[in-house]
């Protein structure tokens, strides 16, 4: 089921630092988790927005503040139409 939230750690293995912006600098943060909406800087230090980690379990990410409102809204849309399969015995 796709998700809002992401482990730091899982993020780090994907090649991906969560950070905070102060003053238009990025300093990792160390929190445990990382929430929609919030930094992510890739490999080559690019500072991305984190959308939430898809069925697979990988981190979505956008480029700006719109195309982060819009993934987000769709990933809301997505949730609400995943099927979770139930085992009756």
């Amino acid at each position: 089921m796709p998700t809002e939230i992401a482990s730091a750690a899982l993020l780090r293995r994907q090649g991906l630092t969560p950070v905070d912006e102060f003053f238009g600098e990025a300093r990792e943060h160390k929190r445990p988790l990382v929430n929609s909406g919030e930094g992510v800087q890739d490999r080559r230090g690019k500072v991305h927005y984190f959308v939430g980690l898809d069925v697979a379990g990988k981190a979505i990410l956008a480029d700006d503040e719109r195309e982060w409102k819009k993934l987000h809204k769709q990933l809301i849309e997505d949730r609400k139409h995943v099927v979770v399969a139930r085992h009756t015995p």
